[in-house]
C-alpha cells in the first residue's frame, strides 16, 4: 500500500476529482476562493480538494 502511494506521489497522476477541480477553478476565474467553499460546491473534502490543488501545481497548471 505504501508504495503505491510513493509512485503516485512521484508521477502525480491527474484523477477525475483532479480535472473536476480544475474546471471549477477556471469557472470561478481570479475571483478568490477558498478550499472550504470548493469542498462544499463540489461535494468533496477539503484534503481532496487541496490534493487536487498539489496535483495541478505538480503539472504546472496553477489557479
Amino acid at each position: 500500500m505504501i508504495s503505491i502511494f510513493v509512485i503516485r506521489k512521484q508521477r502525480k497522476i491527474m484523477k477525475p476529482q483532479d480535472i473536476l477541480i480544475l474546471l471549477k477553478l477556471i469557472v470561478i476565474g481570479q475571483r478568490d476562493w477558498i478550499y472550504e467553499e470548493l469542498a462544499s460546491e463540489l461535494f468533496m473534502s477539503k484534503s481532496e480538494i487541496h490534493a487536487g490543488n498539489y496535483t495541478a501545481r505538480g503539472h504546472n497548471l496553477n489557479f
